[in-house]
Parts: structure tokens; C-alpha cells; sequence
């Protein structure tokens, strides 16, 4: 599997960004990531962002999705790129909830139905959106979140349908839905 190790986002992205964000903390210039830290075939990312969606084991959250200037343009743009890596457009998918917005909701929606790339989408980012959707936008809207589910439900392949469904569980269940507002 192709990844940006862990050790070169946190000296290429995350170390910058807690030195800007600390007062004078007298930490040394951060020097700029190799070429062997990214994946062969993609091109080097750019910016801290694209770092970010393509690190490993660091976990998104709102206050570092803002230190490295992640915004909902880039990830919808990323997600929408059919030949950016798989990986980073899961990240995107995942992404997106936390800007929380209309837009987000329904790119995610149009996604999860193929409709943003061709009926031909990689099933994965599919199975990846519906899971952000349902996670990201159902505790604050379950019955708006679950008629959209049963509708994306409809002619589904076998694995996409198998998520959708799980994920109609999660939201029809009080006690994982606590658990879900609690993440």
C-alpha cells in the first residue's frame, strides 16, 4: 500500500504548524520533505493539506484540519479527482463532515451515488461517503440521513448496500447513536 509515512507528515506539516501556532518555542526550521517520502506514482503533494489527507495514523480533527488550512473546496476537490490517490480521496470523504455544511452533506450524498464521477466510481470512496454522511451528518439529522441512505439503498452493489444498511443500524439504535454524538 502506498502512504506518506507518519514520520514525514509530522516533520513536513504538523511540526510547522504547532511552531506557528506556539509563542517563540525556538524549535529549528522544519526541512522541506524528500521526494522518497510520497508515493512513487503521485505527484509530490503541495500544501500542508494535501499532507494531511494523505497521512497515515493521524487521526482528522477540527482544530488540526484548521492548522494545516484544510478547507471544504479542497477536499471536495480532492474527492472529486478520479485520478488523485485512493487513499486521499477517502481522507476528503472523511474530511468533509467536519465543515458540516450543506454543501459538504451533499457532495458526500452525490458521491455515495456515483453521481459526482460516472456510474464507474471506486466503490470504496462510495462505501467511505456513505459512512461520513451517516457519521457526520445523522446524529444532528436522523431522519433526514436515514431517507437518504434508503434511497441510495436502491440498486446498490452487494458491498455498498451492506454498508448503507449497517449504517441504518447505527443510526436506528438510541444507544450507538449516543455513542456516535460522543465520538
Amino acid at each position: 500500500m502506498k502512504h506518506v509515512p507518519a514520520f514525514a507528515f509530522l516533520t513536513a506539516c504538523l511540526l510547522p504548524a504547532m511552531a506557528a501556532a506556539a509563542p517563540a518555542s525556538g524549535l529549528a526550521p522544519t526541512p522541506t520533505p524528500t521526494p522518497a517520502s510520497t508515493p512513487l506514482d503521485a505527484p509530490a503533494p503541495q500544501t500542508q493539506a494535501e499532507l494531511l489527507l494523505l497521512a497515515i495514523d493521524v487521526p482528522l480533527t477540527p482544530l488540526l484540519i484548521q492548522r494545516v488550512g484544510l478547507t471544504e473546496a479542497i477536499a471536495t476537490a480532492h474527492l472529486k479527482d478520479r485520478t488523485a490517490l485512493r487513499y486521499m480521496r477517502l481522507r476528503s470523504a472523511s474530511a468533509l463532515p467536519f465543515f458540516g455544511t450543506p454543501t459538504a452533506r451533499a457532495t458526500l450524498t452525490a458521491q455515495a451515488a456515483s453521481t459526482l464521477a460516472g456510474p464507474d466510481d471506486d466503490e470504496q470512496v462510495r462505501i467511505q461517503a456513505v459512512v461520513s454522511l451517516a457519521r457526520g451528518f445523522g446524529p444532528q439529522d436522523v431522519n433526514g440521513v436515514l431517507a437518504t441512505l434508503h434511497t441510495l439503498a436502491v440498486g446498490a452493489p452487494a458491498r455498498l448496500a451492506q454498508t448503507i444498511n449497517d449504517e441504518m443500524d447505527v443510526l436506528t439504535s438510541p444507544t450507538k447513536t449516543e455513542l456516535q454524538k460522543a465520538r
